[in-house]
């Protein structure tokens, strides 16, 4: 019970919708390993929607040490 292998990790995001298919929004993201200091990052999303399938790509840590690209589909059945 050392704690070694506890963190916490939350992903929020607001998101707005000009057109059905499409969002842009901001992304926030907060990571907490056990005994450290917290990381919190940010970034901004752009997505697309059509029927069952949804993809989203975030540009995050601009302004920071490397920023980096994360990219998700989703597909739902």
């Amino acid at each position: 019970d050392e704690g070694g292998e506890n963190y916490f990790y939350g992903w929020s995001e607001f998101n707005f919708y000009p057109e059905e298919w499409f969002s842009l929004g901001v992304i926030g993201t907060r990571t907490r390993l056990y005994d450290t200091d917290s990381d919190v990052l940010g970034g901004v999303s752009v997505g697309y929607y059509h029927r069952d399938l949804s993809l989203m790509a975030a540009l995050m840590n601009l302004g920071g040490d490397g920023p980096f690209l994360y990219i998700s589909a989703s597909y739902g059945f």
